[in-house]
C-alpha cells in the first residue's frame, strides 16, 4: 500500500519546459515555423487544417480553438459523427492520430534535460521528486505512488536514474519483472508507449534497467555552457518496435472507451492507491471540466475504510474558482485535511526530496503548507 499518492498535472511538466494546455498549440505552431525540415511534419499541417475548419463553428456555438483539450475533444467528436466542414472523410479520420503525433513531437522538442558530467540529467526539481518517491520506508514496499495526467518521460527518466524499478501496471506480461518498485500510473498514456495500426495493445521499450539515449544540443547561440539534452523517446520506441505507428496518448476527455482494455489495470491500480492513501498531494492539476473521468475515478475508487489525513492541492496561481472545484470533489471525511496552497512544482519537489527521509519530506511540506496557505475572506480554512 502506498501511504502517499502524488497527483501530477500539466503544471509539473511545465517546469521542464512543456507547454500547458492553453498555449500548447501556439508552441507547436512556433516550433513548426522554426523547423528547418518540414518533410516529416505533415501531421502538424493536418492538425491546423482541422483547427481552421473548427472556426466555422463560431456562427452557431463557441469553441476555444486555442486550447489543446477543447480541440482534441472536437476532433474526437468530428471523427465520431464523420464530418467537419471543408475536410473530406479521410482527412477527418486522420485528425486524432495527427493530434497524438503533434503532442508527442511538441513535448519532445520543448522539454529540456541538463547535460551534466555524468550524462543527461533531469532538471533539479524532478531529481528531488524522484528522490522522495524512491526513498525507503520500513513498513512499506511502495510508500509513494504517482498518478499523472502527463504524457512526457521526465519523471520516468529521473526515477530510472535512482535505480528503482518503475511499475506502470499496464498488464502482467509487461510488468512480469516488476513485482516490486514504484508505481507510476500514467492515466492518459505516455510518449514511451505506442500502438500499431488497428490495435490498442501497448508496447513500451524503456524500463529502469535501460533508459533511452539522449541527444545533446545547444539552445543558446555562441554559448558553450548552454548545452542541454533532449530525449527522442517516441522515435526510439519506433526504432525498437517498427510496427508502432502512434504514441499511446489518451485525450483528456470524458470518453475513454476505446482505451479501456489497455488502461483498465492502470486505472484500477490508481483507484486502489486512492482508496488506501493517508496523504494525497496534488501538484499543478486544475481538475479541468473536459475530463470528468477523474471525478468519477476519485469518487468511486476512493470508497473504503481509510480516511486521508491530508489532501493538499498546490498551484502557482490558486483562486476561488480552483478552490470551489476541489471543494465540490471532496466529501465530509476528506474536507478536514484539505488545503489549497500557493506553491510551484519546484517548491513542492524541493521540500519533499531535497533533505533526508520520507518523514522529513512530509514535515518539510507541512511547513510549506502552513507558510503559503492560500486564503480568501469568503473561505474558512481548516488545516491538516
Amino acid at each position: 500500500m502506498a501511504t502517499t499518492v502524488l497527483i501530477l498535472g500539466a503544471g509539473a511538466s511545465a517546469e521542464a519546459g512543456a507547454p500547458v494546455m492553453s498555449d500548447f498549440l501556439d508552441r507547436a505552431e512556433e516550433l513548426y515555423r522554426r523547423a528547418p525540415d518540414k518533410s516529416q511534419l505533415g501531421f502538424v499541417t493536418e492538425v491546423f487544417q482541422g483547427v481552421g475548419a473548427l472556426h466555422r463553428a463560431f456562427a452557431k456555438s463557441h469553441l476555444d480553438t486555442n486550447n489543446l483539450e477543447a480541440v482534441f475533444v472536437a476532433f474526437e467528436m468530428a471523427q465520431l459523427i464523420g464530418r467537419l466542414p471543408d475536410l473530406d472523410d479521410a482527412a477527418v479520420e486522420r485528425l486524432v492520430p495527427a493530434m497524438r503525433k503533434l503532442i508527442a513531437w511538441t513535448l519532445e522538442m520543448s522539454i529540456r534535460f541538463d547535460a551534466g558530467d555524468e550524462g543527461a540529467q533531469p532538471l533539479q526539481p524532478f531529481q528531488h521528486l524522484a528522490s522522495f518517491i524512491a526513498c525507503d520506508r520500513p513498513m512499506d514496499d511502495d510508500p509513494v505512488a504517482v498518478i499523472t495526467f502527463n504524457y512526457d518521460y521526465v519523471l520516468d527518466y529521473a526515477l530510472g536514474l535512482t535505480g528503482k524499478t518503475i511499475r506502470y501496471h499496464l498488464d502482467d506480461e509487461l510488468n512480469a519483472e516488476a513485482t516490486s518498485g514504484r508505481s507510476l500510473l500514467k492515466l492518459h498514456g505516455s510518449l514511451s508507449w505506442g500502438t500499431s495500426d488497428g490495435s490498442h495493445t501497448v508496447a513500451f521499450p524503456f524500463g529502469s534497467d535501460k533508459l533511452p539515449c539522449v541527444e545533446t544540443y545547444q539552445y543558446a547561440a555562441n554559448n558553450p555552457r548552454s548545452m542541454a539534452c533532449r530525449l527522442g523517446v517516441f522515435r526510439q520506441l519506433q526504432e525498437r518496435h517498427p510496427t508502432v505507428r502512434e504514441p499511446f496518448i489518451v485525450p483528456p476527455t470524458w470518453d475513454k472507451a476505446e482505451h479501456y482494455d489497455a488502461l483498465r489495470p492502470v486505472w484500477r491500480e490508481a483507484a486502489r492507491h486512492l482508496r488506501e492513501a493517508e496523504n494525497i498531494i496534488v501538484v499543478g492539476f486544475s481538475l479541468p471540466e473536459t475530463d470528468q473521468f477523474f471525478r468519477y475515478l476519485y469518487a468511486i475508487g476512493s470508497i473504503g475504510q481509510s480516511r486521508p489525513k491530508r489532501f493538499w492541492v498546490f498551484d502557482t496561481v490558486p483562486s476561488e474558482w480552483l478552490n470551489l472545484r476541489y471543494r465540490s470533489l471532496l466529501g465530509p471525511l476528506t474536507e478536514p485535511g484539505y488545503a489549497l496552497v500557493k506553491a510551484s512544482f519546484a517548491h513542492v519537489a524541493g521540500h519533499l526530496g531535497q533533505h533526508g527521509t520520507y518523514e522529513d519530506g512530509l514535515r518539510n511540506l507541512q511547513y510549506l503548507v502552513e507558510k503559503n496557505l492560500w486564503s480568501d475572506e469568503s473561505v474558512e480554512w481548516q488545516r491538516a
